[in-house]
């Protein structure tokens, strides 16, 4: 991987290198990203994918 620093003029011209850059991966390589920031954002456990459900017992 080449970890290199760009710096942009603009927040347009920055945004335009990121879509040349993404357009140049492969299809592979995008959804490979994709996967990853969604592993780094939900991480893997799969109980934690389900919705949480709360018991609660009240007398009356």
């Amino acid at each position: 991987m080449n970890k290199t620093i760009q710096i942009a003029a603009s927040h347009g011209e920055a945004a335009q290198r990121d879509r040349a850059f993404w357009a140049a991966q492969t299809p592979q390589a995008r959804l490979q990203h994709a996967l990853e920031l969604r592993r780094m954002n939900y991480g893997t456990d799969r109980a934690s994918l389900k919705l949480r459900r709360v018991l609660e017992i009240t007398q009356r």
